[in-house]
């Protein structure tokens, strides 16, 4: 055989035999799948002689650092706003167990699979903070519910969650570790109390799922929630705002008329001591802009950097082991927004530094990045 032709077979041969060896190529790891279920918490919830649950999605990840996250979603959202199947790039819960966090996200009183009272006027701010510290309690020991407890347990809100989780921290020493209050300030801007007239409405005059609530409950109309403040639209990708609509939910305007606000939100703040992380979308409608309705956005002097987002919130949670963070780019419902998972990554950062050793401890105050 000629020593080309020899040398063509022989190389031949050598590809054959390492392609039969090599076998089919390694599958690509696939992201890992939350283990998560539905938890219904039993609650008393004050005025309501029947017996009420809150219900919620507990998600566990295959090797926990035993803290749980107590996501509390704000008016009109419920638990899914933590992790919307349309926007999993998104997801605080994604993002915390793979740091090795449970969560348990909740629908509030009054919203979602929980407990709807006949009458509006049961959902009131009270209500709200009484029902979420029997959550809180039970994820220490109520492990006939769980499955399990946790000793550390920390509160994470948005908007009116946040408020909740706020009073939760006032009244209750002990029951949480830690606060972090996305979309959380002493008082809304009179401009937001405006787009709240036009673009909320009563929860039964949109589609069929809310026939029989009465007028107290209202929601955001679907296509009105960039309108409405809820996001920034720069600041937000365009496909989103339909899923955003989509996902909207109902509250109380009880609840609303019934939340302390200025003097009366100051008060019960000054008495919470917790390490707390405040973030506010730079284009949050309900404490950063003060520009008339329709006018192009212009930040409150409050928002204008972060010392003075510092200081503003510092007045609001003066004994608190507190940090700040201005979300750039956000408005309101970050979660929803294009800086979601930088913001995730700082919650999450910032919760690793305040555990450090493993209890709570003030670790970082003034403005975080």
């Amino acid at each position: 055989m000629p020593l080309a032709r020899r040398a063509l077979v022989l190389l031949l041969t050598a590809v054959l035999a390492a392609a039969c060896s090599s076998g089919p190529p390694a599958p690509v790891e696939a992201a890992p799948v939350p283990a998560c279920r539905v938890v219904k918490t039993p609650v008393s919830v004050p005025g309501v002689p029947a017996p009420g649950q809150l219900t919620g999605d507990l998600c566990t990840p295959p090797s926990g650092n035993g803290t749980v996250l107590l996501l509390v979603a704000g008016g009109g959202e419920n638990a899914d706003y933590w992790d919307l199947p349309e926007l999993r790039s998104n997801s605080l819960v994604r993002a915390a167990l793979a740091k090795g966090f449970a969560t348990y996200a909740l629908d509030r009183l009054g919203t979602g699979r929980s407990t709807v009272p006949a009458s509006s006027t049961s959902v009131t701010y009270a209500a709200q903070v009484s029902t979420t510290d029997q959550v809180a309690t039970a994820l220490h020991s109520d492990a006939q519910v769980f499955g399990k407890t946790w000793h550390t347990v920390v509160g994470i809100g948005h908007s009116l969650g946040s408020g909740t989780l706020a009073g939760v921290a006032a009244r209750h020493a002990g029951v949480l570790d830690a606060l972090i209050l996305t979309g959380y300030g002493a008082a809304v801007t009179p401009e937001t109390l405006q787009l709240d007239k036009l673009y909320q409405v009563p929860a039964r005059t949109v589609g069929t799922r809310w026939q029989g609530l009465d007028d107290g409950y209202v929601t955001v109309l679907p296509d009105k929630v960039e309108q409405i403040g809820l996001v920034h639209g720069p600041g937000t990708d365009p496909k989103a705002l339909p899923v955003i609509g989509a996902h909207q939910g109902i509250l109380s305007d009880t609840e609303l008329s019934s939340r302390p606000q200025g003097a009366a939100a100051a008060a019960q703040a000054a008495r919470i001591t917790l390490p707390a992380l405040v973030a506010v979308g730079q284009f949050d409608r309900h404490y950063c802009e003060g520009n008339p309705v329709g006018a192009p956005p212009a930040p409150t002097p409050q928002c204008g950097g972060a010392p003075a987002f510092q200081s503003y919130e510092k007045k609001l949670l003066p004994n608190a082991c507190l940090a700040t963070h201005l979300v750039a780019g956000s408005g309101h419902a970050i979660q929803e927004e294009l800086a979601a998972p930088t913001a995730n990554a700082l919650y999450l950062s910032w919760l690793r530094t305040t555990f450090d050793g493993g209890k709570a401890r003030c670790a970082e105050t003034g403005p975080v990045s």
